[in-house]
């Protein structure tokens, strides 16, 4: 699956992330930023759905196998999204937010499941 190239940076004006009070300086300019196919988003929501309709072990495997892909589609493009939008020098404050954000979710995912079961 080919992506797209365009020749600016779309994330150009999304301002970057500083921990001082001075604004930080933008991240240089794009070259060949790429864009995602929608069909990952998107699969993650169908195969969810499967998920909560499936009646047997298998179709809940089948299912989940399914959503992994949808996921590997997306991950990919939050981190470039990311990517894009910082400097050199807080470009590993963003990912350690964003990681920790994914981490939470997770956590928070898992415990509310706990508590519906």
């Amino acid at each position: 699956m080919a992506s797209a190239s365009k020749t600016s940076c779309p994330f150009r004006g999304v301002p970057s992330i500083s921990s001082s009070s001075t604004p930080a300086p933008q991240a240089q300019p794009c070259t060949t930023a790429r864009t995602s196919s929608p069909s990952g988003p998107s699969s993650l929501g169908g195969h969810a759905f499967l998920v909560s309709i499936s009646n047997t072990f298998l179709q809940v495997a089948i299912s989940r196998g399914l959503h992994g892909i949808g996921i590997t589609l997306v991950v990919p493009s939050i981190q470039s999204l990311v990517a894009d939008s910082t400097n050199d020098g807080t470009r590993d404050l963003a990912f350690g937010w964003l990681e920790l954000a994914s981490n939470l979710g997770l956590i928070s995912g898992g415990f509310v499941g706990l508590l519906l079961a």
